[in-house]
């Protein structure tokens, strides 16, 4: 839940940065943007890029604990994409539909 709020205030910080710098036409830039290096960051730390024999390799020579702490750097990004995601979606449709 924490990461949740961590997410929310980058993405009010990226919409106010977004704001200055381009307009109300282009607020949604870069929150898009962040969440979309925080779902990359997910799926490279994930293994979920890496071919079989990559992921067997990893799977072997790491111990429970890294793994551990893998999966948990991801589901924190995950969490702290998600307010991102919904902002800049909320913000391109409402710049998309003309509303601001």
């Amino acid at each position: 839940m924490k990461y949740l709020w961590i997410g929310l205030g980058i993405s009010v910080l990226g919409t106010l940065l977004s704001l200055f710098i381009w307009g109300l036409d282009k607020m949604y830039l870069i929150t898009a943007c962040i969440s979309a290096i925080l779902i990359l960051l997910c799926t490279i730390f994930s293994g979920s890029l890496a071919t079989g024999d990559r992921m067997r390799a990893n799977y072997a020579t790491e111990t429970s604990e890294d793994r551990l702490n893998r999966d948990r750097f991801t589901t924190k990004c995950f969490f702290a994409a998600i307010p991102n995601i919904v902002i800049a979606g909320i913000l391109y449709f409402l710049s998309f539909k003309g509303i601001i």
